[in-house]
């Protein structure tokens, strides 16, 4: 079986409250349904959250809602609360939340989807297919394509053969004429609203169609905040100082063949990759 993973971004109108980025996943024949429902809600218009909400088109909204409920994808967004982001880690690189977002995103799905095959090897009898391959597709993002591709790259060098092997040969990247691309723009949208809502300056009630998304259980929406990034502080600024990680990140910039003019290419999509991929769970 063949997974397909569609996603997009989504942020607060001043680019600096909340940041989420989707994945929808689903086999070929779960995506066949979905586009069929969803050409059918939208009238085969070009679906894009922010402007149908702007221009009051609620009702067309809540179809496009429907229509993604309706269908078996599943969904998983990751949500970050770019203030807390900006306070305890300062001087961030551009689109430094993307980047970030589009690792967990896409190792957490791999680790998913391996743990899948796993429970199937362990019980060949519950007659689930297994996964040969997870491939990524995004919203065509001109700011950040370059860098998300390498990183994509560095997540499949990693030794993790078992896990890794599951990734397509490159991450793809497509328009928001792409209705999978729409459907992810709701989600991505829902999830920055919610976070939104709760740490932006206006307050108000959850959204009924965040609530409707939830209440399938296929939808999962993680966030970021500060707690989490005073612990992902404390566990950069022990590494830096670790004289092992240190060593064992230089050999692997080697190993993997990282290196530019005879020295190692020490940048911030291996370092993301590095420390994402060997740190233990919940620090990163």
């Amino acid at each position: 079986m063949v997974i397909s993973v569609f996603g997009d971004e989504s942020s607060d109108e001043t680019h600096a409250r909340v940041f989420s980025l989707s994945g929808l996943i689903g086999n070929r024949a779960d995506w066949a349904e979905a586009e069929e429902l969803w050409l059918k809600a939208t009238h085969g218009e070009e679906f894009h959250a922010a402007e149908w909400e702007h221009a009051k088109r609620f009702d067309d909204y809540k179809s496009a809602t429907q229509a993604l409920i309706a269908s078996h994808l599943a969904g998983i967004t990751m949500s970050m609360d770019l203030a807390a982001f900006c306070s305890v880690i300062p001087d961030q690189l551009p689109d430094s939340c993307y980047y970030a977002c589009f690792t967990k995103l896409v190792s957490g799905i791999i680790r998913e989807w391996d743990r899948w095959n796993e429970r199937i090897a362990a019980n060949p009898e519950c007659r689930d297919p297994k996964v040969s391959r997870v491939e990524f597709t995004f919203d065509h993002r001109q700011e950040s394509m370059s860098n998300a591709g390498r990183i994509y790259s560095a997540i499949k060098d990693i030794d993790m053969p078992e896990r890794t092997k599951l990734l397509g040969a490159e991450v793809s990247f497509d328009s928001r004429k792409n209705p999978r691309i729409q459907m992810a723009d709701l989600l991505a949208r829902e999830a920055m609203k919610d976070l939104d809502r709760r740490v932006g300056p206006k307050q108000y009630p959850k959204r009924k169609s965040r609530i409707a998304l939830e209440e399938g259980d296929r939808f999962k929406f993680v966030e970021f905040r500060r707690d989490y990034f005073e612990r992902l502080a404390a566990h950069v600024a022990h590494v830096d100082r670790n004289e092992d990680y240190l060593r064992r990140y230089r050999k692997w910039l080697t190993d993997t063949g990282r290196i530019q003019n005879g020295h190692i290419h020490d940048t911030w999509p291996n370092r993301v990759a590095f420390l994402v991929l060997v740190s233990p769970p919940g620090t990163v």
